[in-house]
């Protein structure tokens, strides 16, 4: 099976291995209701002594409530966590802080009106030794708050003396980081630490998840973007729904792959939302066409027409426009299963240009080179005629309707390998990992679900897709079945 594949999240729970000895922390067929909604669902979920965990998953598939109910936050309606293997309730941040337990919040849980070393060390403050009357120690406090701070990413002039209410978003987020980094003893939280932080502070707080690790802290990094944690993470757990969906150690796995998994998740998610909003739009705009094609019947029989013919051509136009953002909308909820049998791969690229009717781009070259000795190949062919249209459609799109495509079929490592490539602008690097997510597009017109249809086709057939580009030198799209 080719890797990214839809059933792989079954593989790797099945190939992945326990932990040596008692695991910081354990989370044992933990399910957590609110009211008739379950926001997890059976968790199993463990991070070992020295060991990071790249906590994945997108918006609302549980992150936040699985760390939430490790502190006690959220009661449990089942299950055990167990702490250095022992049973634990927590009911609060506090009693998980005692156990060594820290935790960076979205909300960064800061006092606006105290000062940064006054958050810093909020609850916790130093004391002079040997006076016995319990004075503050502010000058040691305020060099260590420094410190660490500074190694953050944290630049004058802001001072330890500085009021939380008059930082930026990004400051006060490295003052809650670098707060929990320092009273960490064995475990440290961040759930979605980065979203107010620059690149350059996002690298600096990777390089303190590592030295966490050296000093013998095991780190939960909560996250939907695998980019930021890949770097430091030992092993990655995506949520689902409330659900473990895979389990995956570094060596087993790279970055596109881990990307690729919170893509068909994501796709899965979206598709409730397309097929309702496709099924609320349709009976309308159907009873919309019908109503102005009555009213140019009607104007036509009465001499009436010129611009109010005009008028109603465009509205009929950009009707029949909004029925095909509404056709993309139903095929991508609801993807027939695929029918497979033995095709020619060479039949089914003609087909599809065939279907593209590729003579009306006049100024479009395409070519065509097929392996020898391909025969056929089991795939639903319906199918795959509409995800290589998508692909030849965004290339002639890419090309600006003027230039070379390039159509090249192959074996590669046993699996029939489909190339479409143009010379276009290219695709930047921000963009590349966001082209298969529903709703994205760089186009002024379109719904941004064509390029995720053909991902969900591919993953029907237990395939993949994979994109080559650099800006201005064309981009490559790669089918693997």
């Amino acid at each position: 099976m080719p890797a990214g594949s839809a059933d792989q999240g079954v593989r790797y729970l099945k190939n992945i291995s326990s932990l040596e000895g008692d695991p910081i922390v354990r989370l044992k067929g933990v399910k957590v209701c609110f009211g008739s909604i379950v926001s997890l669902d059976g968790v199993d979920f463990q991070v070992g002594k020295n060991e990071v965990v790249g906590l994945l998953g997108n918006n609302g598939a549980g992150k936040s409530t699985l760390i939430k109910t490790i502190l006690g936050l959220h009661p449990r309606t089942s299950g055990e966590v167990l702490v250095e293997g022992r049973r634990v309730n927590f009911t609060s941040p506090r009693e998980a802080r005692a156990a060594g337990i820290e935790t960076v919040f979205q909300d960064l849980s800061l006092a606006e009106d105290l000062s940064v070393v006054q958050n810093f060390f909020i609850g916790r403050e130093l004391c002079r030794g040997g006076t016995g009357l319990g004075f503050q120690d502010a000058g040691r406090m305020e060099k260590i708050a420094e410190d660490v701070l500074r190694e953050l990413g944290l630049r004058k002039p802001i001072t330890m003396q500085t009021r939380v209410s008059s930082l930026s978003g990004g400051e006060r987020q490295l003052v809650a980081i670098g707060r929990a980094f320092f009273f960490a003893r064995t475990l440290l939280v961040l759930d979605e630490p980065t979203s107010a932080l620059s690149e350059s502070a996002v690298q600096h707080l990777r390089e303190m998840v590592k030295r966490a690790k050296v000093r013998g802290v095991s780190v939960i990094f909560a996250t939907h973007n695998a980019t930021e944690v890949f770097e430091v993470a030992d092993r990655f757990v995506i949520l689902d729904n409330g659900k473990v969906y895979a389990s995956l150690k570094k060596g087993t796995t790279d970055l596109t792959e881990l990307e690729k998994l919170l893509i068909s998740r994501k796709l899965s998610a979206v598709k409730e939302m397309a097929a309702g909003v496709a099924h609320q739009v349709r009976n309308p705009l159907g009873v919309l066409k019908v109503s102005v094609e009555l009213m140019r019947k009607k104007l036509a029989c009465t001499d009436a027409g010129g611009d109010l013919d005009d008028i109603t051509k465009v509205m009929l136009d950009e009707i029949d426009s909004l029925n095909h953002v509404i056709s993309n909308f139903v095929d991508f909820a609801h993807q027939r299963a695929p029918m497979k049998t033995p095709c020619s791969i060479l039949e089914v690229i003609k087909e599809s240009l065939s279907s593209l009717t590729i003579s009306s781009f006049p100024d479009i070259d395409v070519t065509v080179e097929v392996s020898e000795g391909l025969g056929l190949y089991p795939m639903d062919a319906n199918l795959m005629k509409q995800a290589l249209c998508i692909l030849l459609m965004n290339a002639i799109d890419a090309s600006c309707r003027n230039g070379p495509i390039e159509i090249k079929a192959s074996l590669k490592g046993g699996y029939l390998c489909v190339e479409v490539r143009d010379w276009g602008a290219g695709i930047a690097e921000d963009q590349r990992s966001k082209i298969f997510m529903p709703f994205f597009t760089t186009k002024p017109l379109g719904t941004g679900l064509g390029l995720s249809i053909a991902h969900r086709i591919l993953e029907q057939h237990n395939g993949t897709i994979n994109v080559f580009s650099s800006p201005g030198k064309g981009a490559t799209f790669q089918l693997i079945l």
